[in-house]
């Protein structure tokens, strides 16, 4: 996983940026965010990526439902080159893609970075929860 970390981060010096997702999609739609922040700017419908962070993406891609029947749900918290703290119920971490994308078509929208138009991947990147443990200061608070 280290080499996969390197290759994001490379990705992300080189004006690329990355989303991440539980499913390998080539072109990527817009869809409607279910934001509960109530900030206009997460609730757009629109793809969503990150120019400046490697942890948001995986960590977005990877979370996923232990029970899909039950109640869950996870956030995070933080800034991007600090401590990040991720919360979480009923969910674990399981592999994911990171989609490295170009930023052409995105936008600064508050402080997120969305693109209303579909977005076709440069590079698809399978990263697997062991990459968490190269992320420094990140603060899981996750209950099953």
């Amino acid at each position: 996983m280290r080499d996969t970390l390197q290759l994001l981060q490379k990705r992300l010096t080189q004006g690329f940026c990355l989303h991440g997702s539980q499913k390998r999609i080539e072109l990527l739609e817009p869809r409607q965010a279910n934001c509960e922040s109530g900030r206009a700017a997460g609730c757009q419908k629109a793809v969503y990526a990150s120019r400046d962070c490697v942890r948001v993406p995986c960590i977005k891609g990877m979370i996923s439902p232990i029970d899909p029947k039950k109640g869950y749900g996870s956030s995070y918290t933080g800034s991007t080159s600090g401590v990040l703290v991720v919360t979480g119920e009923n969910v674990r971490f399981t592999p994911a893609y990171v989609h490295i994308l170009p930023c052409d078509s995105f936008q600064e929208l508050d402080d997120e970075f969305v693109s209303f138009e579909p977005v076709r991947a440069h590079e698809i990147v399978l990263v697997t929860p062991e990459i968490l443990r190269l992320f420094p200061d990140l603060d899981l608070r996750i209950s099953i």
